[in-house]
């Protein structure tokens, strides 16, 4: 994990698809 760019390891993407699966 990175400091400052959280979203750049596509964790955006997978809290994405986890909000579309529940």
């Amino acid at each position: 994990m990175e400091l400052g760019s959280p979203f750049s390891r596509g964790s955006l993407l997978q809290e994405l698809v986890i909000l579309h699966l529940q």
